[in-house]
């Protein structure tokens, strides 16, 4: 893996040039780098705007994933990857914000199919660290208003692993790091960072390939406009050789019947 830019710590030294590896020791670098400028992320996940943005009449569908999702954040300050949670929610809000919402969305589609508490932890915890990866992302690249060039979408396609590397000496459970790793996988093996098919992709990590992309066509960026939820649903609907159409028509039901 490599530096897409400079790093610096708070009095100008250079930490990573440009183009150089990213070894171990430059990670823990990196992370002190990272955490220069904590601040504190909400103590209780707010769930007012994907409510409105999912469109549910009964808004306690998401009752029982918020309150998981708040004991995992709260979980989540005594150990070592608060970190990075905390440096994300810093870094950039509304990519923070879009972690939150997938994990939410996730949460609501696994809750429906019956996993149990410590399925349902690892999926939270997975989709909400899904793309830590992008804090080693210029934020010029993040946040672009246009068309990313070839070599910047290289750049974006890095965070998978990036975000692996970011948290390999936290021992998360593989079902974390999985999603971390996997979320940009496609059932047709067109996606990346491995070109991984349908049998080769844990279920768990489908589910949040699915939240990932729905929340994302269904949110603002500085590129464009959100659409409509039931917009983003039927454009994984067209699409059913890269999205499991099972999950794509259980989060569907959901959201229509709440």
């Amino acid at each position: 893996m490599y530096s897409a830019k400079n790093y610096y710590d708070k009095k100008g030294r250079l930490l990573l040039a440009k183009g150089h590896k990213i070894s171990d020791q430059i990670l823990q670098k990196l992370k002190s780098y990272l955490a220069e400028d904590i601040g504190n992320t909400e103590d209780k996940i707010d769930i007012l705007e994907i409510t409105k943005k999912l469109n549910l009449s009964k808004k306690y569908i998401l009752d029982y994933p918020a309150d998981i999702l708040n004991k995992i954040l709260f979980e989540s300050k005594t150990k070592p990857w608060w970190l990075i949670i905390n440096s994300f929610s810093n870094y950039d809000y509304w990519k923070y914000t879009h972690s939150v919402n997938v994990a939410l969305i996730s949460l609501m589609v696994a809750i429906n199919m019956g996993f149990d508490i410590g399925v349902l932890w690892d999926i939270g915890l997975g989709a909400l660290l899904h793309d830590v990866g992008k804090l080693l992302i210029p934020k010029s690249i993040i946040q672009k208003n246009g068309t990313l060039t070839p070599h910047e979408m290289e750049c974006i396609k890095q965070h998978c692993e990036l975000g692996v590397s970011m948290t390999k000496e936290y021992y998360l459970p593989k079902e974390v790091t999985e999603i971390i790793q996997y979320h940009h996988e496609r059932n047709d093996g067109s996606g990346y960072p491995f070109g991984l098919k349908e049998a080769e992709i844990p279920e768990n990590v489908k589910i949040v390939i699915i939240a990932d992309v729905v929340d994302a066509i269904s949110s603002y960026r500085p590129y464009r406009p959100a659409k409509e939820i039931s917009e983003a649903i039927t454009m994984l609907k067209s699409e059913n050789d890269k999205f499991s159409i099972d999950l794509v028509l259980t989060m569907e039901q959901l959201i229509k019947n709440a």
